[in-house]
């Protein structure tokens, strides 16, 4: 069995707030950055993805990111994570695709910036 885990650090939490019906949500916002070898070149990872999470523990909470992060590498480009998370968010009756592609766009270019 392939297994892949990828650590991150917690860069924001604002507090928790309670839905009409009790649920916990938690806006935070996690980061990670490595370097792997592919086809003997270096390439560096960087990831901030911004999760509002309702109802999760601890777990549940790093295995979706976990299951986010594995998303990315099903194809090349990022259309793979753009319907993970727009799943995600239509389960939640959460979902926005504008938001969700500009926010993936102001990362992309922030990464840009910061690397190249």
């Amino acid at each position: 069995m392939n297994c892949l885990e990828i650590s991150g650090e917690v860069c924001h939490v604002d507090l928790v707030r309670y839905t009409p019906a009790g649920i916990p949500a938690l806006n935070l916002t996690l980061k990670h950055s490595s370097e792997q070898i592919e086809a003997n070149l270096k390439r560096t990872i960087n990831c901030e993805l911004s999760a509002k999470i309702m109802g999760n523990d601890e777990d549940q909470t790093k295995e979706y990111i976990q299951s986010v992060i594995k998303a990315d590498f099903a194809e090349a480009g990022d259309d793979d994570v753009f319907r993970k998370v727009k799943a995600d968010f239509d389960n939640k009756n959460i979902s926005n695709d504008q938001q969700i592609r500009s926010k993936m766009d102001e990362l992309l270019e922030q990464v840009k910036k910061d690397y190249l």
